[in-house]
């Protein structure tokens, strides 16, 4: 069955990285400026140059990559072993996934996309103006890209996700520095948002980033406030099955913190880890047949409804939000929830505030998430 950005990154959660590459990290500790939120990566400014430290999703203690931004006016000679040297500001630049689309977006530089991964599944519409009129190209499938398309483009920086297995070996065999993005690996909804400023690093927009970040950050704090003091809480459970596994993401998973920030309790909330776990149905029903609300996200062309959702599974049916029609939906084939929600998390925080207490939220307008129609 062919899945969006959702489900390819869903499968990256439960793989381990493979390909690691030496980087030096001796720099200065009162030069590190270390994002409040985010947890993977951090920058270092010197009077010469600004450098940025990507650290190994599945091992904070190791450095996955190392950029040295050096302005194109400026003469240099920097060379550090393992450090990829970026000529800043970027001019042109590659997607391999969504949310880098959406980094770029918010700072107002689309301009600058020149190639993007399955232009299908791409909902902001002046890149799909670019595609259209040829400013920009598809150079397919993540896993499946035109190695010869890209390099023809030939961007000054490809922004990409790490991956267990060597998906970019061409690439790294060519010119082109690869810009390591795992804002997806990210344990809370202000964290992965944060990476914009790891982006606004290859294009000199970095104090433009903060700020953005800082409205967003405390537009979250705000909503966030709002539900703090709720007495009832609402269980709220998430995800269905693939195949036969149902997977279950932790406490301290980004979509958990957004159920708690909304004044919901989440099913699983003994589970203390950021990942997801493999766990059966009978597991899963056990535990959330009676939670009040179940929150789904799909790629639905031809749209959603509970008749499809029963149609997937039987035994679905029997959970009290289908019963009692409490499930809160984002059809990501309409939605550009992998684009901007990443940049947007106090926008979904809203929607979900309005889902389980809409006297908090008179009159609100959903965004990303609201509730399943009926049929």
């Amino acid at each position: 069955m062919k899945k969006n950005e959702f489900f390819v990154i869903a499968i990256i959660l439960f793989l381990s990285f493979g390909c690691k590459q030496p980087a030096r990290e001796k720099v200065a500790s009162d030069s590190v400026m270390r994002p409040k939120y985010a947890k993977g990566f951090y920058i270092s400014k010197s009077g010469e140059y600004t450098e940025a430290f990507v650290k190994d999703p599945w091992d904070s203690t190791k450095t996955l990559a190392h950029y040295i931004f050096v302005p194109k006016n400026q003469r240099s000679s920097i060379l550090v072993s393992g450090a990829k040297i970026i000529r800043t500001p970027c001019i042109t630049a590659a997607c391999l996934s969504s949310p880098e689309i959406g980094f770029i977006s918010r700072l107002g530089l689309v301009n600058t996309i020149t190639g993007v991964s399955q232009k299908e599944y791409i909902k902001d519409t002046q890149v799909l103006s670019r595609i259209e009129s040829g400013l920009a190209i598809d150079l397919g499938p993540f896993e499946r890209y035109n190695t010869e398309r890209l390099m023809e483009l030939n961007p000054d920086v490809l922004f990409a996700a790490p991956f267990k297995d060597d998906k970019y070996g061409k690439i790294r065999q060519t010119r082109i520095p690869i810009a390591y993005c795992s804002s997806y690996m990210e344990e809370s909804p202000l964290g992965r948002a944060e990476w914009i400023k790891f982006i606004a690093l290859f294009y000199d927009k970095y104090d433009q980033a903060c700020a953005i970040f800082d409205t967003i950050a405390r537009n979250y704090e705000n909503a966030s406030e709002i539900a703090r003091n709720i007495k009832k809480k609402p269980v709220v459970f998430s995800s269905k099955m693939y195949q036969t596994t149902w997977f279950v993401s932790g406490l301290n998973s980004y979509m958990a913190q957004f159920f708690t920030d909304a004044g919901a309790r989440y099913s699983w909330d003994d589970m203390l880890f950021s990942g997801s776990e493999p766990v059966s149905f009978e597991r899963v029903y056990e535990r959330c047949n009676d939670a009040d609300y179940w929150v789904v996200l799909e790629f639905a062309p031809d749209g959603y409804s509970y008749s499809k959702l029963k149609s997937e599974n039987e035994r679905y049916q029997n959970f009290k939000a289908f019963k009692q029609r409490n499930i809160i939906f984002c059809n990501t084939n309409v939605s550009a929830y992998y684009e901007k929600g990443i940049i947007e998390p106090d926008v979904i925080l809203k929607d979900f505030i309005a889902q389980f207490h809409p006297e908090l939220l008179p009159g609100y307008q959903p965004t990303y998430f609201s509730r399943l129609t009926y049929e």
